[in-house]
């Protein structure tokens, strides 16, 4: 992260349970309460290894990758009741035969994930694509 000039820390929820099965268990739980404590201990870090780097950021974040288990849904399968305190990883592809289809069902999933106060990470989503690349396989074009 340092080395790349980056203020994100990208965390495998994997590591995290091998390390602390406990905390895993209550990232997954309670997100909010434990990234507050992570971030603060990730820029504790920082500081203790270039302080000169902490100065550069105003906040250092933590992204998680792994396997989120049931807490790991498509936007079909959002519901608000995983919102809340609960960390969930959203993932999949929005597709449909016509453009107008398209746009009515990624208005669907933009409700969905408003009304479980979750947002995107604009970065990584890619929207009116041909075709995109998906875990390693290109997915859509002409068929």
């Amino acid at each position: 992260m340092v080395s790349e000039g980056q203020c994100r820390l990208v965390v495998n929820i994997n590591d995290l349970r091998r390390k602390s099965e406990k905390r895993a268990k209550e990232l997954l739980k309670n997100a909010f309460a434990e990234l507050v404590v992570f971030q603060k201990a990730l820029k504790d870090l920082v500081a203790s290894i270039d302080a000169t780097y902490t100065k550069q950021f105003e906040e250092f974040h933590i992204g998680f990758e792994g396997s989120f288990g049931n807490k790991r849904v498509s936007p079909r399968t959002l519901k608000c009741t995983l919102s809340g305190k609960s960390c969930v990883c959203v993932e999949g592809i929005v597709t449909k035969y016509t453009w107008e289809d398209h746009l009515r069902t990624l208005d669907d999933v933009f409700k969905h994930l408003r009304d479980a106060n979750l947002t995107l990470n604009l970065s990584k989503c890619e929207f009116g694509c041909a075709t995109v690349t998906y875990l390693g396989k290109k997915v859509g074009g002409i068929w």
